[in-house]
């Protein structure tokens, strides 16, 4: 007949301090854990906080003072009056937020819209646009506007 199997006896860790190597050696290793996680937090808020004050000193919108400094890559420009696009505009189905009257009739108008730019800061005022030209399947030109200069 065999025996039956046994288990190893194992301690069970006390969950009571000890006298052997004191219990505050065991609090150490997570205080200065807790430590380093604290200074990296306030780093982080401090360095937030003083690139944030650096960005308020700079222009109201970085991406439009990159795009400034750039111009010379936008390929194509226009001239003319910029106007918010209306449903009465003949082409209904018009891609772009606003178009630039040009000299010439309807059918030299450019659509326009800007991702850098509030375009209804422009409404109305005569302005030379740069940008790239985008596909359109409804509108002769679409012109996305990196740079807009306003014209006297």
């Amino acid at each position: 007949m065999t025996e039956p199997a046994t288990l190893p006896n194992h301690e069970i860790p006390s969950m009571h301090p000890s006298s052997e190597g004191g219990g505050s050696s065991r609090f150490k290793p997570n205080l200065t854990i807790l430590a380093i996680v604290l200074l990296g937090a306030a780093a982080g808020f401090g360095i937030s906080y003083i690139a944030r004050g650096q960005a308020l000193g700079m222009a109201s919108n970085p991406a439009k003072k990159v795009a400034e400094a750039e111009a010379d890559v936008f390929r194509d420009e226009a001239s003319g009056t910029i106007a918010k696009k209306t449903n009465k505009d003949p082409n209904k189905f018009a891609t772009g937020t606003h178009k630039l009257v040009r000299d010439g009739g309807v059918n030299q108008t450019v659509y326009i819209l800007s991702s850098i730019y509030n375009l209804d800061d422009y409404d109305g005022k005569k302005v030379k646009v740069f940008g790239e030209t985008l596909s359109s399947e409804n509108v002769g030109w679409l012109l996305n506007v990196g740079k807009i200069e306003e014209v006297k």
